[in-house]
């Protein structure tokens, strides 16, 4: 038995919020900000 999953590259739900993305990228800054400062005190 083998699966099928069609795909439809022109099927849209919605926009993506750009500010999505900023949002993350300080997230891992914040991350990252914080595992530097623990590692190199």
């Amino acid at each position: 038995m083998k699966a099928k999953v069609p795909i439809n590259k022109h099927y849209n739900i919605g926009d993506i919020d750009k500010r999505i993305y900023g949002s993350f990228i300080e997230h891992i800054g914040h991350a990252v900000g914080k595992t530097y400062r623990i590692i190199f005190r």
